[in-house]
């Protein structure tokens, strides 16, 4: 999926302490070497060229070492047309989201960037606003500056995604999955899990579950 503009829902229920969940639409132009980084910002060529555009808008991103909890969500766009971030970082609190399942989504026009979760509005940003297709991400990460260390006793932990649908500038649905049937995704990193560890990446499992639901741990998912 591609989308320059338009209007993005989700409904999920993200995992909790000690990781780092979000639901985020990133620059189409970063994806063949997305997942592929070193902690080094931004991280060096091949797998990030320093020149590129990067724009991202973080549609619902949980941070519970930065808030010490797992009620206080991010609501973010950056943009970078000279290979420097820029960006709005914007907070909203929720119940737990890692304990219920909350309705995200997401407003883009070329002016305008606004959030709303269970229905209600809870951010809008007028700057930076990403102006290149994005593409739609589910993903964990652990061990970064926002998620704290990886515990063993706080494992596993389950990312669901309930259903997935995303609308054009005009109003026209251009993808939806309820994750009833053959999946609408791709599971990321492209690379062998031995390689991970250069990366600062978990290995990746997925699933559709017999209850019409995407389960994840520790990885990512990209709608196609």
């Amino acid at each position: 999926m591609s989308l320059l503009f338009g209007t993005v829902e989700v409904r999920a229920k993200m995992t909790g302490v000690n990781t780092h969940p979000a639901v985020w639409l990133y620059d189409t132009a970063n994806r063949p070497w997305m997942y592929l980084y070193t902690q080094a910002y931004p991280p060096p060529s091949p797998y990030y060229p320093i020149d590129c555009d990067r724009d991202e808008i973080d549609i619902a991103e949980g941070c519970p070492l930065t808030y010490s909890n797992t009620t206080t969500l991010r609501q973010n766009t950056f943009t970078a047309p000279t290979g420097t971030v820029g960006g709005t970082v914007d907070t909203t609190t929720v119940t737990d989201y890692s304990a219920n399942f909350h309705v995200y989504k997401v407003v883009w026009t070329p002016t305008s960037v606004t959030f709303y979760i269970d229905g209600a509005l809870t951010n809008t940003i007028t700057s930076p606003i990403p102006q290149h297709p994005c593409y739609l991400i589910f993903d964990i990460e652990a061990a970064d500056a926002v998620s704290g260390d990886v515990i063993p006793g706080d494992y596993p932990q389950v990312f669901q995604i309930d259903y997935a649908k995303a609308w054009d500038s005009s109003g026209n649905l251009v993808f939806s999955d309820d994750f009833t049937g053959a999946p609408a995704y791709q599971v990321f990193p492209p690379v062998a899990s031995t390689q991970l560890a250069s990366y600062n990446m978990s290995v990746v499992e997925a699933q559709i579950s017999d209850g019409g639901m995407f389960t994840g741990t520790a990885g990512a998912a990209a709608m196609k």
